[in-house]
């Protein structure tokens, strides 16, 4: 009962945070902001699907999380790049 109510209480914490940080990367002023929030929404989805694998007391869940924790670290290196270099394909000019 107890394991329960916990759960559902960490769902709605979780589901409110993703709805926050899913607005930011919406109307995000910056590409910068705009990934920042991508991070944290992405964070925020792996707490939640964390929460389903105690609520379904299975570990399969959980690598489902470390890979989607992948993405947001391609995106972060993605962004960094074009925003320092201007281009995110390096091409050479023989």
């Amino acid at each position: 009962m107890m394991l329960a109510w916990s759960v559902a209480v960490a769902q709605a914490m979780v589901a409110a945070a993703l709805l926050l940080s899913a607005l930011r990367v919406f109307i995000g002023p910056t590409v910068l902001d705009r990934t920042v929030a991508f991070d944290t929404f992405s964070a925020f989805l792996i707490a939640l699907i964390a929460v389903l694998a105690v609520q379904d007391k299975t570990p399969v869940h959980f690598d489902l999380a470390i890979m989607i924790s992948l993405v947001p670290f391609v995106v972060s290196v993605v962004v960094a790049k074009f925003i320092v270099k201007g281009d995110i394909i390096d091409r050479d000019s023989h």
